[in-house]
């Protein structure tokens, strides 16, 4: 199963890095971030807990993959910069 945080991010990333070269696009680091953070899941669970009265597996697995990426070294991504 592919974790939520990585198809919300990388899902438009790579529509936009297919389209501009292959390039990662300037706001790629941004848009991974926000959905590699424990506010953003914590807003999506409560919301979806609040709205359906129940609370939905993979979202804990959200969390699960956000502390495993922490866990193993993988910490937000910087900007991205280019060599000249």
């Amino acid at each position: 199963m592919v974790p939520v945080s990585d198809l919300a991010a990388f899902v438009p990333i790579g529509i936009a890095a297919s389209r501009g070269g292959g390039a990662w696009p300037s706001w790629g680091s941004s848009t991974d971030n926000v959905f590699h953070m424990f506010l953003t899941w914590g807003l999506v669970f409560a919301t979806w807990s609040v709205a359906t009265g129940a609370i939905y597996g993979a979202l804990l697995g959200w969390a699960g993959h956000i502390t495993a990426d922490r866990a193993v070294g993988f910490y937000l991504r910087g900007p991205a910069t280019t060599q000249a």
